[in-house]
């Protein structure tokens, strides 16, 4: 759970703006009054449990994940899916097979030099 009241106020800011709503519209769908939400985003008090926390970003439609570890989080995010993406477009085998192995995936052949167990079958790469 978020222990920095400033860091917290400013995911509860980023997600309301995200979803459009006022403070008050807020209010009315989650779990917080208005004056706790006024508090929280002000930075002058916290929430009390990660559910709160969960439940706020929920009526805002963001991730999860946002809400637990806002921006710095949902950067690295970013930087590893764009590694990962540049590999795949690299098309070079070896690299991704590399990748893949460190990201745990579990090949579906038994030649690990092969593409069949991370790519669809030819015909359907030739349709598609």
């Amino acid at each position: 759970m978020v222990t920095e009241p400033e860091e917290l106020a400013r995911r509860i800011r980023a997600a309301r703006a995200y979803a459009g709503l006022t403070r008050e519209e807020l209010a009315k769908r989650g779990p917080l009054t208005l004056k706790q939400l006024k508090l929280l985003e002000a930075g002058q008090r916290t929430v009390t449990t990660r559910e709160e926390l969960l439940a706020l970003g929920r009526e805002c439609r963001v991730p999860d994940a946002f809400m637990d570890v806002g921006f710095q989080g949902a950067q690295e995010v970013y930087e590893q899916l764009a590694r990962i993406f540049a590999v795949v477009l690299s098309q070079d085998m070896p690299a991704i097979l590399a990748e893949a192995q460190r990201l745990g995936v579990k090949l579906s052949t038994a030649d690990p030099s092969s593409a069949d167990g991370l790519l669809p079958p030819p015909a359907a790469r030739a349709a598609g």
